[in-house]
């Protein structure tokens, strides 16, 4: 029974320890600081990854949109950056206060 403990202990520091490096892991925390923003292209993705952002839904674009709108410094830093805010169609951001935008 202490071993089962002592295992799920070590799976949870470990899920926890990689969500600031994996999108997979990325929890929203709501506060992106603008100045560690990652925009990447669509276009420069895998053709696989290309499809999935390419046949996203209404709702999910619509998600991406939101996230902007509600964090007026992460609309700025995005616009310092030339993103058209139109073109962004997903966002992650990470505990640690960075975001990763995708765009078209």
């Amino acid at each position: 029974m202490r071993q089962a403990s002592k295992t799920a202990l070590i799976a949870a520091a470990t899920l926890v320890g990689l969500s600031s490096f994996a999108p997979a892991f990325a929890q929203e925390t709501g506060s992106i600081n603008p100045a560690d923003v990652l925009v990447q292209n669509i276009g420069a993705l895998s053709n696989d990854e290309q499809r999935s952002y390419e046949n996203l839904s209404v709702g999910q674009l619509a998600l991406a949109q939101e996230k902007i709108s509600a964090n007026p410094s992460l609309a700025s830093a995005l616009n310092a950056q030339g993103v058209q805010l139109k073109n962004v169609v997903r966002v992650i951001e990470f505990p640690n206060g960075s975001a990763l935008v995708y765009q078209r």
